[in-house]
Order: structure tokens, then C-alpha cells, then sequence
């Protein structure tokens, strides 16, 4: 047997495995010593980018170069905006120091020659007003821009409108501005969300008056007498010739009566004037003004006019100045972070009058009747508040009476002078609010006031009368009778009609081409028996739209046309949606 040679062979791999490791350690390690101290590229080298240092304005910031090195040189540009110091016992340190805003190059030279260069920004120091507003204003995403020594760009946005106060004010105290409207903070904060704020104002105004007056004046005069009572002041007592002679007669003064009376022979006379009156007046006003604007901005609507107002000027001039007068609202909303919304507003509805009438150098001026209201409240979008109303009545009563003849009964009253007016005034006022945002262009409204009708032409203008008419075609005449422009529109035979105060719809056709008996329209085609075709077959009315009412009960009388009511009950009124065929309108 031959010795094996196994145990050799496996001492040489161990010599040469121990001899590799060793190798690789020995590379390893010269590896780790060139990563502890790199090469550093040079800033000031040609395309290096120096970097930037940020130092606030009265503050220090120590500087070191890469790998603590040396520093013997520290170069500066604008020694104005920074000051650069050495630091004590540290070499390797300087401390740069702020004393304006502005920028500087730095450029350090190490105890090898190397050099680093650094731009420098000198500014105002915005953490620490940055932490104030975000523990004031958790919420709110704020971006601060230092300008100069004291000025900052306050940017980004906040939840609720009523942040923006708060962060202006706390920058402010901060800074040691003056005030809220200071020129140290500039703002540019903007709210989140929609912010366009629709305000729907109602004013329904109603203005009641009732007025009674009677009076009596009398004059009685004959050849050797004359008595007379001008309590009322129609009358004021004269002369005229007669035949016979001379005697009185009353003369009738500007204050004239709604009755007079007056008997003259050749000896007496006797003039009577009575003014009994009684009137009544009533205005009403239902104003709906509409305006929308954004959140925290004011805005104003005007529908109405001006009133030129002349007034006196310097060497006996006349200028004219203008006020308006009409449907006025004035709003001021705030959407407030609580989901409702602060609204200012002033609502206005005016219109002139002659009650308050004044003369200014010979020009007539008049007077307003006014109904206003100017407050602040809150409310949630879509609810609706009353924030002003009155009611108010108003009792005027006069009585002039001779002494004691006045006061006789029943006699008294051609003695005396009565005036009596009651006056009952109603005034509400509502708003709503509602948050709001455009609409896209397939939302308009197909129709807007003024063009939901036509204008006429020559026939319907000189003959009709009219000055617009619906939309449309429109047959005047059909079927040899005639159809008013109003009754030719899509929607006339929808509403019940009536005539002379008594409706007329049962039994008879509303709408379409007026107020016409069933048994006077002709047909054609299919739809409901008429008098031109025989019974039992059908027909369609000639002429715009549906024409019949839909049929209420099945006839009770053979033979009797669909559509005719049964006595005793209620006739249906017509509809747009009733089945199509006999005794049906499309």
C-alpha cells in the first residue's frame, strides 16, 4: 500500500489562504486611511459653486472649513453687510457676524493653501417669527420672505378669513411695527376654499291710507242782513248787483269743495259749499336685489337712478349735484371658521315723492320716501334672517268748530270742519346668504329677461295694439277665428281661464286659441269629434297646441263628445301630460 499525500495538500491551503486574507486586510485598510482624509475640490476652482450661508441681522454663526483645517486668511468682500471675527483658542473658527441686509463672498484660505468660497445672505431672522405664527395658527401654511432690515413677505394659505387678522397683528408685535396697517409686513395670505359669498335681499314695503274729511261753509245774505260761517275757509263773502238792487253773495277761494250750492232771487241769497271726501291709497314695493362678491370684500348694487339736486353756489351760480335713488344693497361678507358667515349689510329702497317737496332758486326739488336698514349679523349659508321690520300706524284727527254751535248735535256740523286720516305702514326686510361658485356655460338660463318674447310686426303693432308678443310662430286667425297674441304661447292652456269674473273652463276650451265652445272648432286628421265630421270618428284641432280638456268621466249619455263633464261633477283641468289619441292633448 502507498502512503496517502492528503495532509500536505491541505497545510499548502492554509499557508496560501492565511498569505490572501493578509493581502486583502493590507488593501483594505490603505483604502480606509485614503477615506478618512479625501481630497477636497477647491470652491474657487473653475465651475465649482460656492455655497450659500444664511446669518440674521445682529446674530453670529461660527464657520469651519472641511476637515477643521487651519484657517489663516478670511477675505470679505462687503465688510459692510458682515463682520468677520476670530475666535480665541480655536484656529480652526470664525464667527461671522451680521450688521445689515445685504450679501457678501466670503472666501477662507487654510494653513494649505486650499481655499473655500461662500455667497452670504445677511437677513432678517424669520424662525423664530415663523414659531410664534405656528403656535398661534397651527392650520394655517405660511411661507415668510425676509426683505431688507425689517420688512417680510407673509405668504400661503390659511383655513379662515379671520386668521389673516391674527398673523398680520402677531408679525407686527414681533417686528415692532406700529401698527396693523404697517409697511414692515406685506401680505399675500389667501383663504382656502370657496370664498364668493351670493347675498338674496327682500324688502316688501306696504304703505295703507285712509282719509276722511267734511266741512260746510254757508253764506246767507238779503237787502238788510248777511250771516255766514267760513270755518272750513271755502268761502269768503262778497258783492254782486241785482236787478232790484245790492246784496251778498260768497265767493269760492282756491280751497275749492267737492260740492257747492247757491239760490239768488232779487232780495236774498245763500251760497253753500261742502267739501266731503273720503280716499284711499296703498303702496306696495317688493324689491328682491341680488349680489355676490368675495369673502372680506364690499360691494354694491344700484338699480334706479339719480336725482339731480341744485344748489347754491359763489356769485349767485347754481351747481347741481346727483343722489341715488332706486334699489340700493351695500354688503360686506366674512366667512368665518365656524361655517357661518358675518355679513354687513345695508339694504335701501327709495323713491321720490312730493311729500317733503322744497323750492330751491325756483326749481322744485323732490322728497324721498326711504325704507333702510343697516346692520351686522351672522348666519349659516342657505338660512334665512329678518333683520329689519316695522309696523306702524299713524291716527290724525282734526276738528275746527265755531264755539258752542259747533258742539250742538247733528247742527253743529254746518258749524264746523272734520279731517281724519289713518295710515298703517308694514315693512320687512330678509337676507340670505349663500356660498356660491361659477357656473359652467351649459347651466345658463335659455331665456333671460327680455327676450321671452318677440317683437311684434306690423299687423300685431297698428292693428292688435300690442308691443310684444310671445315667441313662436303664431296663426291669428285659425280656422276663421280669432286668437289673442297672449293665448298663443306654449303654456296658455295649462292655466284655467275666466272670463267676465265666472270661469268658463267646464265644457268649453281654455287656452291654445282662446275661449272658444268645442262645438265651433274644426278638425282634421284624428282627434275629437267636431261638428265637420260624423260621429264616432276623430280629428285633431287646427291650430297651435293641445286645444281640449282631457276627459273626465266616460260620457253619460251615449254619443256625447269626450271631454264633456258630467253634472254634478267637477270639470278636470287641462294638463300637458295627458294621453295622446281621442279625448287627449299632446
Amino acid at each position: 500500500m502507498h502512503r496517502s499525500n492528503h495532509v500536505p495538500h491541505t497545510t499548502f491551503w492554509k499557508h496560501m489562504l492565511s498569505w490572501g486574507l493578509a493581502a486583502l486586510l493590507g488593501i483594505g485598510s490603505a483604502m480606509a486611511q485614503e477615506r478618512v482624509a479625501p481630497p477636497t475640490p477647491a470652491p474657487s476652482e473653475p465651475g465649482a459653486r460656492p455655497s450659500t450661508l444664511l446669518v440674521p441681522i445682529g446674530g453670529t454663526r461660527p464657520l469651519q472649513m472641511k476637515g477643521k483645517k487651519i484657517i489663516t486668511r478670511a477675505e470679505n468682500v462687503n465688510e459692510r453687510v458682515l463682520e468677520v471675527r476670530p475666535v480665541r483658542d480655536q484656529l480652526d473658527t470664525v464667527l461671522l457676524l451680521g450688521k445689515e441686509a445685504g450679501t457678501t463672498r466670503l472666501t477662507l484660505t487654510a494653513q494649505d493653501g486650499t481655499t473655500e468660497t461662500y455667497e452670504v445672505i445677511v437677513q432678517l431672522d424669520v424662525e423664530y417669527l415663523k414659531s410664534i405664527l405656528q403656535r398661534a395658527v397651527p392650520t394655517a401654511n405660511l411661507s415668510l420672505i425676509p426683505i431688507h432690515s425689517s420688512t417680510v413677505i407673509i405668504s400661503g394659505t390659511v383655513n379662515h378669513l379671520e386668521d389673516i387678522d391674527v398673523i398680520i397683528r402677531t408679525a407686527n408685535a414681533v417686528l415692532g411695527a406700529g401698527g396693523p396697517g404697517s409697511d414692515r409686513v406685506i401680505n399675500m395670505l389667501k383663504v382656502a376654499g370657496v370664498q364668493q359669498v351670493q347675498i338674496d335681499a327682500v324688502i316688501a314695503f306696504v304703505d295703507r291710507t285712509l282719509s276722511r274729511q267734511f266741512g260746510v261753509d254757508w253764506f246767507q245774505a238779503g237787502a238788510h242782513h248777511s250771516l255766514a260761517s267760513t270755518v272750513s275757509g271755502f268761502l269768503v263773502p262778497g258783492s254782486i248787483v241785482t236787478s232790484v238792487g245790492t246784496s251778498a253773495s260768497g265767493q269760492i277761494t282756491a280751497g275749492s269743495p267737492n260740492l257747492t250750492l247757491s239760490l239768488l232771487n232779487s232780495e236774498e241769497a245763500l251760497d253753500v259749499a261742502v267739501k266731503a271726501l273720503k280716499s284711499e291709497s296703498i303702496t306696495k314695493i317688493m324689491s328682491q336685489p341680488t349680489v355676490t362678491t368675495l369673502s372680506g370684500k364690499s360691494a354694491t348694487l344700484l338699480s334706479g337712478g339719480q336725482q339731480a339736486i341744485p344748489q347754491s353756489g359763489g356769485l349767485g351760480t347754481t351747481t347741481v349735484t346727483f343722489q341715488d335713488f332706486g334699489t340700493t344693497l351695500d354688503i360686506l361678507p366674512i366667512v368665518l371658521g365656524n361655517g357661518k358667515i358675518r355679513l354687513e349689510v345695508q339694504p335701501e329702497v327709495s323713491q321720490l315723492s312730493n311729500q317733503g317737496a322744497v323750492e330751491a332758486n325756483g326749481v322744485t326739488v323732490q322728497g324721498r320716501i326711504t325704507q333702510r336698514c343697516h346692520t351686522t349679523v351672522e348666519i349659516e349659508p342657505g338660512q334665512t334672517l329678518v333683520i329689519g321690520g316695522l309696523i306702524q300706524n299713524a291716527v290724525l284727527g282734526t276738528t275746527t268748530m265755531v264755539p258752542v254751535l259747533g258742539e250742538i248735535p247733528f247742527l253743529g256740523t254746518i258749524f264746523s270742519n272734520k279731517s281724519y286720516q289713518e295710515d298703517e305702514q308694514e315693512l320687512v326686510i330678509l337676507i340670505t346668504p349663500h356660498l356660491v361658485d361659477p357656473q359652467s356655460c351649459d347651466q345658463l338660463a335659455k331665456l333671460l329677461p327680455g327676450q321671452e318674447t318677440r317683437s311684434p310686426d306690423d299687423f300685431e303693432l297698428f292693428l292688435e295694439q300690442i308691443l310684444e308678443a310671445p315667441r313662436g310662430p303664431r296663426e291669428v286667425c285659425p280656422n276663421n277665428h280669432y286668437v289673442p297674441a297672449w293665448k298663443n304661447g306654449p303654456t296658455a292652456q295649462i292655466y284655467p281661464c275666466a272670463e267676465d269674473g265666472i270661469p268658463r273652463c267646464v265644457g268649453l276650451r281654455c287656452g291654445g286659441r282662446g275661449l272658444v265652445d268645442n262645438g265651433n272648432i274644426g278638425y282634421h286628421a284624428e282627434g275629437l269629434p267636431g261638428p265637420d265630421r260624423p260621429a264616432g270618428t276623430s280629428a285633431v284641432p287646427v291650430g297651435h297646441g293641445a286645444d281640449l280638456l282631457p276627459p273626465t268621466e266616460a260620457a253619460e249619455t251615449p254619443g256625447a263628445p269626450v271631454g264633456t263633464p258630467i253634472p254634478g261633477k267637477p270639470a278636470a283641468l287641462p294638463s300637458v301630460f295627458a294621453p295622446t289619441g281621442a279625448g287627449g292633448t299632446r
